[in-house]
């Protein structure tokens, strides 16, 4: 998938964290996960603009996303504010988690599924 369609589809699209020009060649892992799937056809690329409208705010966590997607994300360790053990605030996940757990929570997206296509 090419940069332009990734950033178009995945970040800009669920992404509250997104800002155009700005780390242009970094995306979180969930994002990566989610590009994974497409391109295995494991989730279909249509199946996204039936997401569009998921809620930004006061998702919990999952155990299968933290455990498998996040562990690998480059964004864990310093960045990632909803991963925080020291959490002052009810942070939003990442679009590319966000989107995750929708599918998963459709059905669509197994941890299987996730585990099979990450590092």
């Amino acid at each position: 998938m090419a940069k332009k369609e990734f950033k178009a589809l995945i970040c800009r699209q669920f992404c509250g964290y997104f800002k155009e020009g700005s780390k242009e060649d970094l995306a979180c892992q969930g994002a990566l996960a989610v590009e994974k799937l497409l391109k295995r056809d494991v989730i279909n690329i249509s199946l996204l603009s039936k997401f569009s409208n998921i809620p930004n705010q006061g998702m919990p966590h999952d155990p299968d996303l933290d455990e498998v997607v996040c562990r690998h994300c480059s964004f864990e360790a310093e960045d990632c504010d909803f991963q925080s053990k020291d959490q002052k605030y009810d942070a939003d996940p990442c679009g590319g988690y966000r989107l995750l757990q929708f599918l998963r929570l459709s059905g669509m997206v197994t941890r299987a599924d996730l585990e099979a296509y990450l590092p």
